[in-house]
């Protein structure tokens, strides 16, 4: 079990991506056959991608799929909720980290989805936060993205800013990531 023990995300047994360009999606993987989400640079597989990444400076950005491919347990031996995957940027001047969250979802009950995506990055906040200072990071954002409801607009500001007091991040509930 590793749910009271740290964390190393950033080792190198685990799968990664980097890329480079101004624009490129992240999509699921497939979980009924473990497969964690990945970068896809291809434009005209758009309509595929679950978030769309605007790096319109072309920053080195890392991806690293955590949803099955980082093993997270729980107390009784069974795996923790997480999200499936972050971006990162680790040079020598910046550190900046987003949480992502991919959702296929058209619930009627627009609050199933949001919610159920929210505690995904809770959970894999909080298991970062145990192994890495979040506060070196900035910015330090979290994105639930629906490719289904890709112009879903949230503005429950109060609800957004008790997020960012309590877990040192802000949340965004959109489909595109803006790479600061």
């Amino acid at each position: 079990m590793n749910s009271g023990i740290k964390i190393d995300f950033f080792d190198k047994k685990y799968n990664r991506e980097v890329c480079s360009i101004s624009e490129f999606g992240i999509c699921d993987g497939d979980n009924e056959q473990d497969q964690p989400s990945f970068l896809s640079l291809k434009v005209e597989n758009k309509e595929n991608w679950g978030a769309v990444v605007i790096n319109s400076k072309s920053k080195t950005t890392h991806f690293l799929p955590v949803d099955n491919n980082i093993p997270i347990l729980n107390p009784y031996g069974t795996t923790k909720k997480r999200c499936d995957g972050i971006l990162y940027i680790l040079e020598e001047k910046e550190k900046s980290i987003y949480f992502v969250e991919l959702k296929e979802r058209t619930d009627k009950q627009s609050r199933t989805w949001r919610n159920d995506g929210i505690k995904q990055l809770i959970s894999t906040i909080n298991i970062f936060s145990k192994s890495y200072n979040i506060q070196d990071y900035n910015p330090r954002n979290a994105y639930v993205c629906n490719r289904k409801r890709p112009n879903y607009a949230y503005s429950n500001m109060e609800e957004l800013e008790n997020f960012r007091k309590t877990y040192h991040v802000s949340l965004y509930i959109q489909h595109s990531i803006e790479i600061e």
